[in-house]
Order: structure tokens, then C-alpha cells, then sequence
């Protein structure tokens, strides 16, 4: 409905009660959005197989460690 200066001040439907035009509606609960247990789990094989070959690595590396300290003598 309008008042006199023209401006629209409320809606009406059928009774006279207005409606509630605030754009405020039900609140959505937060959550994670939809795929991350998918990405968590390849993560987490991504870093199983980091470790596995970090701990190569520092094998291989003490080996040529002891290698070089066994040739010196």
C-alpha cells in the first residue's frame, strides 16, 4: 500500500496484517561444503606417501653416511 508521498510501506495480503519483507529468512546451519571428506582423504594418502618417501630418502642418505665414514677408515 501507498502512503501520500507515494512510497510503498507495506505489503498486504488479504488481512491487514503486513508482510515481513526484511530479506531476513531462516538461518542455514554452517557445515563443510559438499566434497571435502573426498579431498581429506586423498590428502591424506598424498601425505602417507610423502612420508614414505621422505623416510626413503633419509635412509638412503644415512647409508651413503656410513658408506663415507667406512671408507675413511
Amino acid at each position: 500500500m501507498a502512503g501520500a508521498s507515494g512510497a510503498v510501506t507495506g505489503v498486504h495480503l488479504g488481512g491487514n496484517a503486513p508482510v515481513n519483507t526484511g530479506g531476513w529468512g531462516a538461518a542455514t546451519p554452517l557445515g563443510p561444503p559438499p566434497g571435502v571428506a573426498q579431498c581429506d582423504r586423498l590428502m591424506d594418502a598424498a601425505d602417507a606417501r610423502d612420508r614414505i618417501e621422505l623416510a626413503q630418502r633419509i635412509a638412503a642418505h644415512e647409508a651413503a653416511m656410513r658408506a663415507a665414514q667406512k671408507e675413511r677408515g
